[in-house]
């Protein structure tokens, strides 16, 4: 037993608390320790039923399609209908979505950027790894970190902070984003005077191809010492439902740290991140500005 003096009692006497309580680790206030509601999942399955090719669906085609038994999708149905969300064509036994739904469409940010939208998976990501996480867009020479995120116990690598610029050919996230440009936007890059950050930085544009190329084959970069040496980083990019490069995301630190099955495990951790980032960022179009993005 511990016994505490946050709450004394009358007469000298303390509260004993006990020592796994006490040591009993807090709850994540980002949700994620928290059981979901199976229905409100379910309900939205079958919003999500509805599209501009199909409008109109019968029972059994939402059953269908939101993997429901019949009796569970009709009370989802009803209950939506009820609510205003759904309307349901009596004589042809038809459901599709109310105007109503455009009510919640007037609640949304008339402005939202990306790292609003994926920040929580971000920080994550830094937590998971122990290391710094960037989010960077591309223009047309440079790439742009619109969010660095520290680990608790990371190295501080402050070599591309916020807003910040880096030339598209040092780094894993830039290498990325290069990679991922059109063939004659790429030659124009390429074509021009490029600067070393380290001797390791590569300025040749015939190995710099190649490197696309694999970059291009394998889906990921790891970018060994040159921004600076003793540091390395990987890279993958973010891509929305239409197989566009809205961002890329890059996690960095010491060098040793990218080898072998350290990397590979990092690897392991960085997919796993983008393939959750990219569920919420599916719908959104590209390209993107540093300002706001648009669905």
């Amino acid at each position: 037993m511990v016994t505490s003096n946050v709450g004394k009692l009358a007469g000298n006497t303390s509260i004993a608390l006990d020592a796994d309580y006490i040591n009993k680790p807090k709850r994540s206030r980002d949700g994620q320790t928290l059981v979901r509601v199976r229905s409100v999942s379910r309900a939205i399955a079958i919003l999500r039923c509805f599209s501009i090719e199909q409008p109109f669906l019968s029972l059994g085609e939402i059953a269908k399609k939101a993997e429901l038994d019949a009796g569970t999708a009709r009370r989802l149905l009803i209950t939506l209908r009820d609510e205003g969300l759904v309307w349901q064509k009596d004589q042809k036994g038809l459901y599709c979505l109310s105007y109503r739904m455009l009510e919640l469409t007037h609640s949304i940010p008339a402005r939202i950027t990306l790292q609003e939208v994926i920040g929580t998976n971000l920080l994550q990501l830094s937590k998971d790894t122990g290391m710094t996480v960037y989010l960077s867009i591309a223009n047309e020479t440079e790439a742009i970190c619109l969010a660095r995120y520290l680990a608790e116990h990371a190295i501080d690598i402050r070599w591309w902070s916020e807003g910040r610029g880096m030339p598209l050919h040092c780094g894993a996230g830039p290498k990325v984003l290069l990679a991922h440009f059109s063939e004659e936007k790429c030659r124009r890059y390429l074509s021009l005077k490029l600067s070393p950050m380290t001797t390791k930085s590569i300025t040749d544009p015939a190995r710099l191809k190649q490197e696309i190329h694999a970059i291009r084959k394998s889906g990921y970069v790891v970018a060994r010492d040159d921004v600076a040496l003793g540091l390395s980083a990987l890279g993958m990019p973010l891509l929305n439902e239409n197989g566009e490069v809205l961002a890329a995301v890059s996690i960095a630190g010491l060098s040793p740290s990218f080898k072998d099955d350290e990397r590979n495990r990092l690897h392991g951790i960085l997919k796993n991140a983008i393939k959750q980032m990219a569920e919420h960022v599916c719908k959104i179009k590209a390209p993107i500005s540093a300002d706001e993005i648009n669905f």
